[in-house]
């Protein structure tokens, strides 16, 4: 490409930069999608070309001069306004009164620019990631920095490099305008010969917008940061030189193909007789060929592009597990004169599709791969420094993966550097959502695809283009751009765009499931990557608080967190356990999960979702679903690097058992299957497997048993084995720890044994009748509450609202209280979003005997643990005297406890399945139950609603509803039935129990556990009928405390929010005592008005069968 035309001095300086642009838009507007990546829009505004360049690359040729202007700009925020006009403003060219100096490289963010606030996230706001900043300003800023040619550099031609700009910049050199850079990946330069001397001063000045669109995808998804984030440097070069290179290796013929673009100028620059000799080498000097090729100039001037094929007679293929590189030296030369120089470090491999599966240098490869989404809390921006990578990438390696997907963005030079480096191979993507532009620039894929190939092929770690997230750019530009990529880059593969809409015109291969799935259910017609896989989702640690001290401000303080602890009766104590106990979860799950993958032959691999906390708000807090913190460092409580390679290598054991849960009473019988995922170097030949089976230091069993060959890429069984559990002298949690002799692989699993257990005969303990049925296989000796004189009993196992519990209180029994002990387990996390089990925290207690855990809930409690009582439950309740509490979205709860109850003490459990006759559940009820008998059960603190003992008396059957719902339920809520505003489901009756009246009152009252919600929904009234007599209008339904009165009937309807419930409260009626007969229910019903609205009211079924 020949230089364009120096509009600068051809035009008034008034005028030069708008004619310019409109003198040259159509010539150069065709340039801009060619296969040198020069941009159109960085060459319409100055009327010079912009050319692929490198800045900060980590090697360079010694025959290169290069200034770097890395370090400290002057520098100032402006309004945004014409300043640029060279004929208003020329603010380029002004003094700048109250300037300050920042960085380069880096955004202003992060150098305290602005004013604290949220970030301004991209323009994909229903997956936005917008956090706290410690500075936002969003607009223009300047920088200017002044720098001395080099004497040197006399009859040599000046280059400005540009690594990156966020959103769009204009670079003026002395005054002149030079750029205007608004591109989507690449590096580009300038020739400025005609603008500077040598020996003399030169003014660099850009002009930078950051509101802007910018075409960077993800890099803004926090926030829409400004500022030369790359370096900028100056570079001299003879007239005749390199313009551009890059090695391609190619595995097959174990060569490397060297392009270089050779360029010179028309006249005496021109060389008598050029020629490109490249000599190639090992990173450690060890020679691996050489090659050299003569060619002609054109005395026109002008370019050519030169490729020198180079045999490697040391021929080292790059892996992840061998990231073996090369450097080449490339030099032209003027008959043996060295003239100009160019330094590339490439690799060879050979990543492709056979059939269903995936080769890597033709050996089977399973993708281990894990999600980037673009998280630096103390810069903002990916730091342009290979070595901060590399320490990152080199932590991914150690836990095993070997690949990484870039969401809707593609990353720095210096991350690929790493990736080179560190052996992880990189799919970038365009900054398309489906066919959304993240940003509001122009829609054209194409274009995008053009730079990125131009800019990145270079990079052996360059593996996949992916062209987006989640949908299509279109059926026919589909096949277009995989076309384009097999024609001008056939060593990548094609990924349409992660997640969906993949098939053979668009695409090299699918995705497949985000979360588990059954082996042998997923099939497609060619190998699939489990898309987003996991994605497990928790709380923000508050502990880390003290190290957002960069451009992100802390997503949760401590102090934050505390206040909430504070609400609803806990301490930070509690906090950092159930934090904790979150981490323990996710390490369970992303250990189980990643194994369930690896043990479907069909799989080829997983998008780990993701390797760090991307933080996202959630209700009032924010997401940690990573693997690592967003500081690259493990999690307390969490998986290691080391620890996570276990099943997150090359070649992974894999284990099925019998039963699954490995849960084992002794004398049971539980059966092994051993299994393999091999994806190493080679075969694995015949060995020996072994495993044992310990509690602590002490061998519970071992075993061991022949393992046949194991071919690559190969998921089989290996053997089986199984166990008689022996007699222990009590619970514990043992671990099967299996290893082959043939490799360094081994895996671990927990497993919890319990002795076998003799039902015991008690006395002296009182069971309320809906649950004698259930206790009695456990425990005999039991007698049905009532039946028994008052005082022999000392205990009463018993429920909230069972009417034997508080007379019990004020006779100053014992009590154990079982609630809420049926429903789902909620032991899940939620993928991406946070549900009510986020961690769940147990204390060592002697209130839950011999239970083997470790602090955090685990598999041992995943059959007995349902949801827990939302907590604040009880004024008076200690946090020393909770035993285990859990956390959710928007609240803890409560699972176990004890405190004083009026005359009584009370042990009291909330959704622990501890009735079904599970040995885990069995344990913690010994365990209360010794408690209970014991001098040790003495309870400090004294719950003072005594009321939360009482059944409500406002509902003892539903005998037709509209509706029901089972969301923020009562403590032994089990549904609630509702009456809508709509027609067909406005109407709710239901029965009262007995009433009591008490002589000389005038009134009496009923109260039930209800609510009323869907506020969003129009407007729609209701009616409360007694004795279908109606008493009560309710014009509106009302998300705070209020009342409704009729002074006719004497009639009051109170509501009380709940407000640790959303839409939830309880209801009292005060009736007349003429209206009422004593003893006898009340049928009460409320109808709805029919306004086609889901607006509703309800009652809470807390029926008192069973807890």
């Amino acid at each position: 490409m020949r230089p364009g035309p120096d509009l600068s001095t051809a035009l008034p300086s008034t005028v030069n930069a708008g004619l310019a642009a409109a003198f040259l838009l159509c010539a150069l507007s065709l340039r801009a999608g060619d296969s040198t990546g020069a941009l159109g829009s960085a060459e319409t505004w100055s009327g010079r070309p912009a050319l692929p360049a490198l800045v900060n690359p980590v090697v360079k040729s010694p025959l290169q001069s290069v200034v770097s202007l890395r370090g400290k700009w002057e520098f100032i925020p402006r309004d945004t306004a014409p300043l640029r006009h060279p004929g208003w403003h020329a603010f380029y060219s002004k003094p700048w009164h109250g300037s300050r100096t920042i960085q380069v490289p880096g955004c202003w963010e992060a150098q305290g620019v602005g004013s604290p606030g949220m970030g301004d996230s991209w323009d994909c706001k229903w997956d936005h990631c917008s956090k706290p900043l410690r500075s936002v300003y969003k607009g223009d800023a300047w920088y200017r920095k002044t720098v001395a040619i080099p004497e040197n550099w006399r009859g040599k031609r000046v280059w400005l490099k540009i690594g990156g700009v966020r959103s769009q910049g204009w670079f003026w050199v002395n005054n002149t305008p030079v750029a205007w850079v608004d591109n989507y990946c690449g590096t580009y330069k300038y020739d400025i010969t005609d603008l500077v001397e040598p020996g003399k001063p030169a003014a660099i000045v850009a002009e930078v917008n950051n509101v802007l669109p910018s075409r960077k995808g993800l890099f803004s998804s926090t926030h829409r940061f400004g500022g030369l984030y790359r370096d900028v440097e100056l570079e001299a070069t003879p007239d005749a030189r390199i313009d551009y290179a890059w090695v391609r290796g190619d595995f097959d013929a174990k060569t490397a193909e060297i392009h270089a673009t050779v360029a010179w100028a028309r006249g005496n620059s021109a060389l008598q007789r050029p020629a490109l000799r490249v000599s190639v080498k090992t990173l450690d000097g060890s020679p691996a060929g050489e090659s050299s090729i003569e060619f002609m100039f054109d005395a026109q001037g002008g370019k050519k592009e030169i490729t020198v094929p180079v045999a490697l007679t040391n021929f080292q293929a790059w892996s992840p597990e061998s990231p073996k590189l090369y450097l080449a030296d490339i030099v032209l030369l003027d008959r043996d004169k060295p003239v100009h120089g160019w330094a590339e470090r490439f690799g060879v491999r050979k990543f492709e599709v056979r059939g269903d599966q995936f080769y890597l240098n033709n050996k089977p490869f399973f993708v281990r791969g894990y999600g980037d989404d673009f998280v630096y809390p103390l810069t903002l921006v990916s730091p342009a420094s290979r070595e901060e990578h590399l320490r990152h990438l080199k932590l991914a390696r150690q836990a095993g993966f070997v690949y990484v997907r870039l969401h809707t963005h593609c990353e720095l030079p210096e991350f690929f550097e790493a990736a080179d480096e560190a052996g992880i191979m990189i799919q970038p993507e365009l900054p398309y959502y489906g066919d959304y532009p993240t940003e509001a620039f122009a829609f054209d894929p194409m274009r995008d695809l053009k730079e990125l190939i131009a800019h990145y092929r270079r990079h052996v770690s360059l593996a996949t283009y992916c062209m987006g997230n989640e949908g299509t750019l279109g059926r026919y530009l589909g096949k277009e751009i995989k076309n384009l990529v097999k024609n001008t880059d056939p060593d990548r593969l094609v990924l349409h765009q992660d997640g969906t809409l993949n098939d053979a015109g668009n695409s090299d291969f699918r995705n497949g499931p985000i979360n588990v799935w059954e082996p042998g259910t997923f099939a497609t017609d060619a190998p699939f990557i489990a898309h987003e896989y996991l994605n497990l989702s928790v709380k923000q640690d508050p502990r880390l608080a003290p190290r957002f001290r960069g451009a992100m401000a802390a997503p949760v303080p401590i102090e934050t967190r505390d206040e909430w602890l504070k609400d609803a009766g806990l301490d930070r104590r509690w906090g950092d356990a159930c934090q904790d106990a979150a981490h323990a979860l996710q390490r369970h799950y992303q250990k189980a999960g990643l194994e369930a993958a690896r043990m479907d032959p069909t799989c080829d691999g997983y998008s780990f979702w993701t390797i760090v906390d991307v933080i996202v708000q959630q209700g009032k807090t924010y997401s940690a679903q990573g693997f690592l913190n967003a500081f690259w460092e493990p999690k307390p409580n969490g998986s290691t690097p080391q620890q996570f390679a276990a099943f997150n290598g090359p070649t992974a054991l894999l284990l099925k058992t019998e039963p699954a849960h490995r849960i084992a009473v002794a004398g049971d019988r539980v059966k092994f299957a051993f299994w393999i995922s091999h994806y190493g170097d080679a075969p694995m030949n015949e060995g020996r497997l072994r495993w044992t089976l310990r509690r602590g230091d002490t061998v519970l069993a071992d075993g061991a048993l022949d393992a046949a060959r194991v071919e690559l890429g190969s998921v089989r069984l290996l053997g089986e084995s199984e166990l008689v559990v022996p007699d222990l002298p009590k619970p514990a949690r043992a671990v099967l720890e299996v290893w082959l002799d043939s490799a360094h692989v081994t895996n671990t699993w927990d497993f919890w044994l319990f002795p076998k257990r003799t039902v015991p005969r008690v006395t002296g303990i009182a069971v309320s009748r809906p649950l004698h049925e259930k206790l009695a296989p456990l425990y005999s000796g039991l007698a049905p509450a009532g039946q028994m004189d008052a005082d022999s009993p000392d205990l009463l196992i018993s429920y909230l609202g069972s009417p034997d519990v508080e007379p019990a209180l004020a006779s100053g029994k014992r009590v154990i209280l079982l609630n809420r002990t049926r429903g789902s387990p909620n032991v899940s996390l939620g993928w991406w979003s946070m549900g009510q089990q986020v961690g769940t925290a147990f204390v060592a207690h002697p209130a839950l005997g011999d239970f083997p855990h470790e602090g955090f809930l685990s598999p041992l409690a995943f059959r007995i643990l349902k949801t827990g009582q939302k907590l604040p439950a009880f004024s008076g309740l200690h946090p020393d005297e909770m035993f285990i509490v859990g956390e959710g979205l928007d609240s803890y709860f409560l699972y176990a406890a004890q405190g004083r109850a009026g005359q009584g003490k009370a042990l009291l459990t909330f959704g622990l399945d501890l009735l079904s006759g599970h040995p885990e559940g069995t344990c913690i009820l010994d365990g209360l139950i010794q408690y209970a008998r014991s001098a040790e059960f003495d309870p400090k603190g004294q719950i003072m609603n005594l009321e939360a003992f009482r059944a409500p008396n406002g509902w003892q059957k539903t005998i037709k509803t509209g509706d029901v719902g089972h969301e923020h339920p009562p403590i032994n809520g089990r549904q609630i039935d509702v009456a809508r505003g709509m027609a067909g489901k406005n109407e709710l009756v239901w029965e009262t129990c007995p009433v009591q009246t008490r002589a000389g009152e005038n009134t009496c009252s009923v109260t039930w556990e209800g609510g009323m919600g869907y506020f969003a929904e129009p407007e729609s009234s209701f009616q409360l009928y007694v004795n279908d007599v109606k008493v009560i209008d309710i014009p509106a339904i009302s998300e705070q405390s209020t009342s409704w009165h009729n002074a006719g009937k004497g009639v009051t309807l109170r509501y009380e929010r709940d407000l640790s419930r959303p839409e939830m409260g309880r209801f009292t009626l005060v009736l007349p005592a003429t209206i009422v007969t004593a003893g006898q229910s009340l049928r009460l019903k409320i109808v709805g008005s029919e306004s086609n609205s889901r607006r509703w009211v309800g009652v809470w079924d807390t029926s008192s069968d069973a807890p």
